[in-house]
């Protein structure tokens, strides 16, 4: 069993399409993009 924390755990889908990260509030139009952002800056959720 994984006992990690998925990245997407604590991000979240606007109604507009973008994809939104809770630490900085940056938004995305892909998970992708969002998970380059997140290891950019080694967040750790």
């Amino acid at each position: 069993m994984n006992t990690t924390n998925s990245v997407h755990d604590s991000t979240y889908t606007r109604e507009n399409g973008l994809h939104r990260c809770d630490a900085c509030g940056r938004e995305f139009r892909t998970l992708a993009a969002l998970d380059d952002h997140v290891n950019s800056v080694g967040l750790v959720y």
